[in-house]
């Protein structure tokens, strides 16, 4: 009996999906062995032959995945990167090695097992956790080598072979934005050390708090306009070891808005001026008093004195930096300049530099990539930004930069781009750049 036109079409789609199976999964081998792994080293495509030992790929879907995938995957399956719990093995593990998550060289060193013993997402006993993924670690290593003899190549440097010039590395980020703190805010007060003048006893410096403020207590939604000389007024004095012109005033600041949210400031002799805040949400803040004021070299007092009562202040800070922004804890700097010299290369008198600030918990803003050369020009191209030695695939843009700057003693914005980097040890993180070409056209 012949087969209807419909049994016959099934039974060769089911003997077609037999044929491809077997091809695929290579029982047979009809084609050839299975291709070695490939990945991304510094930007070039490297094998990883294993001999006889397990592919890396292989090794990982059985040792470090089953933790990331059971463990990450609310955030880094899908929205959030590295991608090191996909629902795809490959996805996963090329997220793995591409952002330098493991050191093979030294395992304990390893981000995944780092972020665990710094408290990121553990799931009971962080150091029990941390030491459980740094074994998954040294299971993947190993079932790599198992029987090749140590075959297997892995990222232990993330400096791309590309660079021939390089920056020293700067200080951990704490240490540059104490210095850059303490450079630009050359006059910083804390109100545990301001003179109260009261008049009726109404201000009050309150101690037990973190931070300790200033305030007048809120009893009227009082709006004294001018300001006094020698009634509720806090005097905070400070030197400025330079004259400081054209300087800005920052206060860390708490206020609610409408009625709980005004200061009169006044500088050495000059006139009071009206410090409206912005709403705090309860926190305090820093906040910029309007308009610039100049500072002798020497001795020099800001007086605070009352205009809305509620509003309270913690510390002021004085610099002429107009760019500068105090950071969110009062205590150091939020954007802030990291400068290499680059005389190194010829450029005598050169620097290069950018802006560093948190975009947000998790991540830096870096922007305003410039050269200065008042000497020569400078012929630029591929500029890398390395992270604690190591250059991240992800934080490529201005690896695009290729152009010849003029010789200028204000230097030359590279471009007008910025770019986001993922933070990895934060505060102990450290930076250095790394250039394809950097030298005199």
């Amino acid at each position: 009996m012949q087969p209807t036109n419909s049994s016959f079409y099934k039974w060769s789609a089911v003997t077609l999906l037999g044929a491809l199976t077997l091809v695929f999964t290579q029982c047979g081998k009809p084609m050839s062995d299975k291709g070695d792994l490939v990945w991304s080293e510094n930007g070039v495509t490297v094998a990883l032959k294993g001999s006889t030992g397990a592919s890396s790929l292989d090794a990982f879907t059985v040792s470090v995945y089953p933790i990331t995938r059971a463990r990450c995957a609310s955030c880094h399956a899908t929205s959030q990167q590295p991608l090191h719990a996909s629902a795809n093995t490959t996805t996963a593990h090329n997220a793995v090695l591409n952002s330098y998550k493991v050191d093979f060289a030294n395992i304990p060193n390893s981000r995944l097992v780092k972020k665990l013993q710094e408290g990121h997402n553990c799931w009971g006993s962080c150091t029990a956790n941390a030491t459980e993924m740094q074994l998954a670690i040294q299971d993947w290593k190993d079932l790599i080598e198992s029987t090749s003899g140590g075959g297997g190549n892995v990222p232990t440097s993330g400096v791309p072979s590309s660079i021939t010039a390089q920056t020293v590395v700067s200080q951990a980020i704490s240490a540059e934005r104490a210095q850059a703190y303490a450079t630009a805010a050359p006059l910083r007060v804390a109100a545990a050390n301001a003179t109260l003048t009261a008049g009726g006893g109404t201000i009050a410096r309150v101690t037990n708090n973190t931070p300790p403020y200033i305030h007048i207590p809120n009893t009227a939604n009082n709006n004294v306009v001018g300001g006094s000389d020698t009634v509720n007024v806090a005097t905070f004095s400070g030197t400025t070891p330079v004259a400081a012109n054209n300087a800005a005033i920052w206060a860390w600041v708490w206020a609610k808005a409408p009625n709980d949210n005004a200061f009169n400031v006044k500088v050495n002799n000059g006139n009071f001026v009206t410090f409206d805040l912005a709403d705090t949400n309860g926190a305090f803040t820093w906040q910029r008093v309007p308009g610039n004021f100049n500072f002798p070299a020497g001795a020099s007092t800001i007086r605070v004195s009352n205009r809305k009562d509620g509003a309270r202040i913690a510390a002021m800070l004085v610099t002429t930096d107009q760019t500068f922004t105090p950071g969110a804890d009062g205590t150091t700097a939020g954007a802030i300049t990291l400068r290499w010299s680059i005389n190194g290369v010829g450029l005598t008198g050169g620097f290069v530099e950018f802006r560093l600030e948190d975009f947000d918990s998790y991540s830096y803003k870096v922007s305003q990539l410039k050269i200065i050369s008042p000497n020569f020009d400078a012929r630029v191209k591929g500029v890398y930004v390395m992270m604690n030695g190591v250059f991240n695939p992800q934080n490529a843009n201005l690896t695009q930069v290729d152009q010849t700057v003029p010789r200028s003693a204000g230097g030359t914005v590279l471009t007008p781009s910025a770019m986001i980097l993922l933070k990895d040890k934060g505060d102990t993180d450290t930076f250095k750049l790394g250039f394809e070409i950097l030298a005199r056209p």
